[in-house]
């Protein structure tokens, strides 16, 4: 063991010695008191008490003021702000591929690998991409959309109306299928996530 640990060692037995001498001194006054007739056990503690409250306020204005200053005054927006806790921490998700459709707004469903943490009633700022943007290149937002639904189901369960919400009314669904595997890398029997939106 080093010279400095030592130190730090001989510190604590000394403050725990301390600290147990102060508690066997006030368990020993508190004896002497009950058995030799002190009537008032209750207004010696309160003496204690306020003894120990004094100390305390004495190092709070000379030692710590500041930790223990008022906190700063926040001034709240007028009464008749409104505005969305959900905007606040708005998520992004991108339709690179159905940039057209959702600027014209006819599209209104997507399917998705992810996304399992939407709920209905979230906000969601539609962008054209969020990934693969060169230096300088800024997010383009497209549309403020709202999350009506979701609901997981298999690929090539998606019908011809499906098709045509998802922003392809010349396509085939069997098109779609072979479209969304190749982009994704998925089967046709792969659960995916509708989605089905509004705009704002």
């Amino acid at each position: 063991m080093s010279r400095e640990q030592e130190k730090i060692l001989e510190g604590i037995k000394s403050e725990l010695s301390f600290g147990a001498a102060a508690l066997w001194l006030i368990a020993a006054t508190l004896l002497v008191f009950c058995f030799w007739g002190e009537p008032d056990i209750h207004g010696l503690l309160m003496k204690y008490l306020e003894v120990g409250i004094e100390e305390m306020n004495l190092w709070i204005e000379e030692e710590a003021p500041e930790i223990f200053a008022e906190p700063p005054i926040i001034e709240l927006p007028p009464a008749d702000t409104t505005y969305s806790a959900r905007r606040i921490t708005m998520r992004n998700m991108s339709f690179s591929m159905t940039t057209p459709q959702v600027l014209d707004e006819t599209k209104d469903v997507t399917r998705r690998l992810g996304w399992a943490d939407l709920e209905p009633g979230e906000h969601l700022m539609a962008i054209e991409k969020g990934q693969g943007l060169k230096k300088g290149e800024k997010v383009r937002r497209l549309k403020e959309i709202e999350i009506v639904s979701t609901r997981w189901e298999p690929l090539l369960d998606v019908t011809d109306e499906e098709v045509v919400r998802e922003g392809f009314p010349g396509m085939s669904r069997i098109e779609f299928i072979k479209r969304f595997c190749r982009l994704n890398g998925c089967l046709s029997i792969t659960p995916v996530n509708r989605i089905e939106f509004r705009y704002v």
